[in-house]
């Protein structure tokens, strides 16, 4: 009797989690104006709707097709109830951070953790401010390619059945459909169960699948154009190390442009393929009773390397890492929430303080909010380098040398 009256009361603090939830991202959404991201979304919503193919101008839609058909659809949404578009196109990554919630609540009972303490990891997701600023201020879509990279690993993890093997197979196909990121991941899920040669091929086949229906019709329309805004993108420069050097830079000149960019990138690049390729094998086989191979510790471990290591972060980056480590449990996500919290406010600030809420009327370029960027950034990343240090020492076993 007790067990189900605890449980009748994590429940309804669940349900009172969500509606705070919602109360709060509803407010930014309404107060929010279409600029930087949003912006964009709505002109490639036009160029659709006009007939346009948004892949012709380099560099004016840099996503997969999926995205670009909700974009469309907002847009139709937006004109035949008269909402604003900015409102419109926000629905969808608030709606999957709030089933991130419930994905990650069922997933931690699953794994036979407690209500009492997979309702409140669950909250700490759903009202987390930096989900909330980047769905609701911000309005990037990341929240919808982590709900189904979320739900892939939660079938790859507690079903044994080849259908529930596929049906990962698939979700991981939508969410990179949504977006490329999760390709990196990509290895984890095909060595994650000791299944034959034959089945791998088979997964990524089904993975295959929606990114191939996607996309083929673009491809067939202007292929060259089309792969070059995709595998073209290298992100922007606006957190992790590049913010750093931007903030130095500033001080020497107010000039947050940081010259040597494109080749600090390309440097990044061949060094995260290079480190990749450690993080692939430390996490990859562990011995017997390591939680190494847990695909979430691997994803979460490669996800961290990838913010220490590259140089096109963007401020939406970071929420790839936090559903992550809810599901493992690793406390570091607290502290880690908050950095991000007071990166991307100081980000949003110095910018374009409008991006927060659209009557805001702090001017931008001030270099106090420079000064808090620049020092967010520095112990955000000397965190996100700690954390994967310790991921790897917690995780991969330490080889005596005899």
């Amino acid at each position: 009797m007790n067990m189900k009256r605890t449980f009748s009361k994590e429940i309804i603090l669940f349900i009172f989690g969500i509606l705070l939830s919602l109360a709060i991202r509803l407010f930014f959404t309404l107060k929010g104006a279409a600029l930087a991201d949003v912006l964009r979304m709505y002109e490639v919503a036009q160029k659709v709707l006009s007939g346009g193919n948004p892949y012709q101008t380099y560099g004016f839609y840099i996503y997969p097709p999926l995205w670009m058909q909700v974009e469309y659809f907002s847009l139709l949404v937006s004109r035949v109830f008269l909402i604003p578009f900015q409102t419109v196109i926000k629905i969808w990554p608030n709606v999957a951070d709030l089933l991130i919630g419930i994905v990650i609540y069922v997933f931690l009972t699953k794994n036979k953790v407690k209500p009492a303490i997979s309702v409140p990891w669950s909250l700490f997701y759903i009202l987390n401010p930096v989900s909330i600023l980047i769905s609701s201020v911000h309005g990037q879509f990341d929240s919808i390619v982590s709900l189904f990279t979320l739900l892939s690993i939660f079938f790859i993890t507690f079903f044994k059945t080849p259908k529930f093997f596929y049906l990962s197979a698939l979700m991981f196909g939508i969410a990179i459909a949504f977006k490329p990121n999760p390709v990196m991941l990509l290895p984890f899920f095909l060595l994650y169960k000791n299944v034959n040669f034959i089945k791998r091929i088979k997964y990524l086949l089904v993975t295959a699948v929606p990114i191939t229906l996607t996309l083929l019709p673009y491809v067939f329309i202007s292929p060259r154009e089309v792969l070059t805004s995709i595998l073209g993108y290298s992100g922007a420069y606006d957190f992790g190390y590049a913010a750093i050097f931007r903030g130095l830079w500033y001080q020497n000149n107010a000039n947050y442009w940081f010259p040597y960019s494109d080749q600090f990138l390309s440097i990044s690049k061949v060094l995260f393929l290079f480190l990749s390729i450690f993080i692939y094998f430390f996490f990859a086989n562990p011995p017997a009773g390591r939680a190494g191979k847990k695909v979430y510790v691997s994803s979460l471990a490669l996800y961290l390397l990838f913010l220490i290591v590259y140089f096109g972060i963007s401020g939406q980056y970071y929420l790839w890492i936090i559903p992550l480590a809810i599901i493992a449990r690793e406390k570091l996500v607290i502290l880690f929430s908050i950095l991000v919290t007071f990166a991307l406010l100081a980000f949003y600030l110095f910018f374009n303080p409008s991006l927060i809420i659209s009557s805001i009327v702090t001017k931008p370029f001030q270099s106090i909010f420079m000064s808090v960027y620049f020092f967010a950034n520095v112990f955000l990343w000397i965190f996100c380098l700690f954390w994967l240090v310790k991921l790897i020492r917690n995780y991969v076993p330490v080889r005596k040398v005899r």
